[in-house]
């Protein structure tokens, strides 16, 4: 099972509930300072945080990054949609 030796940087997941979301988790971090992420978001969008999260809307984008890297993307479904909102607003940011 040469699958279980392929070392991933993105993980989506598809969460269920009332709201649709996708969970992005990024293997290739270990903590996100949120402060310095919400400076660098504000000229993006609307961007609000506290020690443990940080939640972010722009267009039609609206994410929840946690310390830790994981981000749920909200109103989607689509993981394709998710990585690349996650690419586009935290990986590259960063």
């Amino acid at each position: 099972y040469e699958f279980l030796e392929t070392k991933f940087s993105l993980k989506t997941t598809s969460l269920c509930g009332q709201s649709r979301g996708v969970q992005v988790v990024n293997t290739g971090v270990s903590e996100i300072i949120l402060a310095d992420l919400a400076r660098q978001l504000t000229e993006a969008g609307d961007v609000s945080y506290n020690e443990f999260m940080l939640h972010f809307i722009a267009n039609d984008a609206d994410i929840i990054v946690f310390r830790d890297g994981r981000a749920i993307i909200k109103n989607t479904i689509d993981a394709s949609l998710a990585e690349e909102l996650y690419s586009k607003y935290i990986v590259h940011l960063r």
